[in-house]
């Protein structure tokens, strides 16, 4: 599990970096994605989620 997280952080690191080099839809979408996981993470944890 503190693996899982380890790498939604290097993902939120990379969002950043997209931004940056980017226009920011790519950016956009990526953190929406990151957020998913993060939610699914918590449901998970909660024993809702379905994944």
């Amino acid at each position: 599990m503190v693996e899982y997280h380890e790498f939604l952080f290097q993902g939120l690191g990379e969002a950043v970096k997209t931004m940056r080099r980017r226009g920011s839809i790519e950016a956009v979408w990526f953190m929406s994605t990151i957020n998913f996981l993060q939610m699914g993470v918590k449901k998970k944890k909660e024993g809702i989620c379905g994944f």
